[in-house]
């Protein structure tokens, strides 16, 4: 149950699903490595919250009880634990600068642009011949140097900002990231799914942004994709919701980021009696917008042509509260490392009309963002202005 004075997450599951777990929730065949998890959560028992908006923090150290503690005692250990936490906190910590090798760090695409130009043709097979409407391709790109992720963290909050900002270490692996789009949300039992679908660069000024946007809201193509994932999204929360109450509450809105604008909608509904948030997770993970539709379909055609798991790319990351709330993002604009080896997987969405070039290079630009996060970590200095 949710406890006043707490915000919606404080204790509960934190780590991230790969885009192969939807084989546990539909029929899709994917490539799995047997040596890496399909999914990582750890429970914290101890939590520092800092709110952007009062500009405060609040440590929490969760009390777990067990045969050799009584709660009183589970009570005074989680009390030393916060004062050791706050004596932590006001440690001044000196980050190492970056050093110049590291500032020249490049990726590199795994596969030929051959291999990614012959998935598209043949996803436009596909297409014509209406097993499909959509499907996202991706590819990986890798960089055999992997620099400081914590480091590259703080450059990414600067650089390119998003309402998803996440960085976790889980044993032999990092993750770092910065995705705009919620996958889904749960909250007091009302879910919430965002798809973005349709995007423009920022304008040099208010004028040019404006006409960029009405661009945007007037691209007939732009609209066409997103209503159908909007309609997608609507038809997964309708396996789940209780009749009559999914809604769009907000259809192609204009969202300005640093850098881009993208057309967003929100989808809700209320969860049926029976339901909680890991059937909401179920009858909506992977995101239509990182799979396709129809999406089952789709997700086929991924797994005949794209040859190695995508792990975290496509998944989800976030939280899954004990008082039944859970906020998960979508993995994209997301470093992983492992081995010290540092890898991005960048996607882009195929219809009929789809130029294999075009799309090609829009994988390669979302990749080089993050490349430019890598050579640009030491940026403690500056402003965010300065940083755009």
């Amino acid at each position: 149950a949710s406890v006043p004075g707490l915000p919606r997450f404080w204790v509960g599951l934190v780590g991230y699903l790969t885009y192969e777990m939807v084989s546990f929730f539909e029929p899709v065949p994917c490539i799995i490595d047997d040596e890496k998890p399909l999914a990582h959560f750890i429970i914290p028992d101890e939590i520092i919250i800092f709110d952007n908006i009062r500009n405060t923090l609040l440590a929490i150290s969760i009390a777990f009880t067990d045969d050799e503690k009584t709660p009183d005692k589970s009570y005074e250990t989680s009390k030393a634990r916060i004062g050791a936490m706050l004596e932590n906190m006001k440690k001044h910590v000196t980050f190492n600068d970056t050093t110049p090798a590291e500032s020249g760090l490049s990726l590199y695409a795994k596969q030929k642009p051959e291999v990614f130009l012959e998935n598209v043709r043949r996803t436009k097979e596909y297409i014509m011949a209406g097993d499909i409407i959509q499907a996202v391709i991706s590819q990986p790109f890798i960089c055999d140097d992997a620099p400081d992720l914590l480091n590259r963290y703080r450059a990414q909050r600067y650089i390119n900002p998003s309402p998803y900002l996440f960085f976790m270490h889980m044993n032999d692996m990092a993750l770092v990231g910065s995705s705009p789009e919620t996958m889904v949300r749960l909250e007091n039992r009302v879910a919430t799914l965002r798809p973005i679908a349709g995007t423009r660069k920022r304008g040099e000024s208010e004028q040019e942004d404006r006409r960029l946007a009405d661009e945007l809201l007037s691209d007939e193509k732009e609209r066409a994709e997103h209503l159908m994932l909007v309609d997608l999204g609507r038809n997964d929360l309708g396996r789940i919701a209780e009749t009559g109450t999914v809604q769009v509450t907000d259809l192609m809105v204009v969202e300005r980021y640093s850098h881009v604008m993208h057309l967003v909608s929100s989808i809700t509904c209320d969860l049926e009696d029976g339901f909680d948030a890991w059937d909401l997770l179920a009858a909506t993970f992977p995101a239509g917008t990182l799979s396709g539709a129809p999406k089952v379909r789709a997700m086929e055609i991924i797994s005949e042509l794209e040859k190695d798991p995508r792990g975290p790319y496509g998944g989800a990351v976030g939280y899954i509260s004990f008082n039944g709330n859970m906020d998960m993002a979508i993995t994209i604009r997301t470093a992983c490392v492992e081995s010290g080896k540092l890898t991005v997987r960048a996607g882009a969405g195929i219809v009929a009309d789809s130029v294999p070039e075009h799309e090609l290079a829009e994988t390669v630009n979302k990749a080089m963002a993050i490349q430019k996060a890598l050579q640009l970590m030491h940026r403690n200095s500056k402003t965010p202005e300065e940083n755009r």
